[in-house]
């Protein structure tokens, strides 16, 4: 990027800055945009009087809490805040804990949270116009009640300049970053649990094999909001040294495909289910359509 640019953006920055001040509060994104709010004990007191400012500029709010004084952990208020945002319920954020510093590491723990603190005005609509941020952090030991006024309607007049491609193509690279931490788990159970057959005994196979796709779909509820999704791989019979090369052809006939599986049919399968990451909670049956129907 050229110097002339560089300047042509800081200076651009800080007229921005100042139009963002002086617009009526709320401005153009004041209009209709929803917003969750949170804050532990230590922001508590900022949260009540700016929540009422918000609310009077015509924000709509989700107050996620806390509602006191009393001691909480703000890791469980800023997953409030950013679940809200996730869910669509909200289309910012912003979190008060002492220094906001806590606050922010807290939220930019959560895939797709960018958040930010601010102690000027500067940084609350750069922040939005550069890296799209969407949880805006402050310090309520740091920044008085004017100050923070003037953060908030510069953070919320601000818009991303989505039409840079320089800063999209800086998001994206953060997103690469967020999928490096997530991760993937494929069990592999069996088909036999669901489809009993008469004198096969299967018993032992629906205990164990069952209770590994029950314990994925849990486990896929309870992984999906920290990025990381949980597959079940279920073979039917597969050409291993389990099964008699006589017996394939018999085999073959309790599906309707009519063949037994091969292991690559396995392996297919669990690199398909790794290169769809909207899949999470699946069991994903391999056996020639045996289990289909039941």
């Amino acid at each position: 990027m050229s110097h002339r640019n560089l300047a042509r953006r800081g200076f651009l920055g800080m007229a921005a800055a100042q139009v963002a001040i002086s617009q009526s509060h709320g401005g153009a994104a004041a209009t209709k945009m929803k917003l969750a709010v949170g804050a532990d004990h230590a922001g508590f007191p900022m949260k009540g009087p700016m929540t009422q400012t918000l609310q009077s500029w015509g924000f709509e709010i989700k107050d996620c809490g806390t509602f006191s004084t009393d001691p909480v952990d703000f890791p469980d208020i800023a997953q409030h805040v950013c679940d809200e945002i996730l869910a669509g319920r909200a289309q910012r954020g912003v979190l008060f804990c002492g220094t906001g510093v806590g606050a922010a590491i807290a939220a930019n723990k959560v895939r797709n949270i960018r958040a930010a603190l601010c102690l000027d005005t500067f940084c609350a609509h750069q922040c939005v116009e550069h890296d799209n941020v969407n949880v805006l952090c402050l310090g309520a030991w740091v920044v008085g009640p004017k100050v923070a006024e003037e953060i908030l309607t510069a953070f919320l007049n601000a818009k991303f300049q989505s039409a840079d491609a320089d800063y999209q193509r800086r998001l994206r690279k953060i997103a690469e970053m967020e999928k490096r931490s997530s991760g993937h788990v494929v069990s592999v159970t069996a088909s036999i649990d669901q489809v009993a057959i008469s004198g096969v005994y299967s018993v032992l196979a629906a205990l164990t094999k069952g209770g590994v796709n029950a314990a994925t779909k849990s486990l896929a509820i309870e992984y999906a909001k920290k990025g990381i999704h949980v597959n079940a791989v279920a073979p039917g019979n597969i050409k291993t040294p389990m099964h008699a090369p006589e017996i394939h052809e018999a085999l073959g006939a309790f599906n309707p495909i009519g063949r037994i599986g091969e292991t690559t049919d396995i392996a297919d399968a669990i690199l398909f289910l790794d290169s769809a990451p909207f899949i999470t909670g699946e069991i994903l049956h391999v056996d020639g359509g045996q289990s289909a129907g039941h």
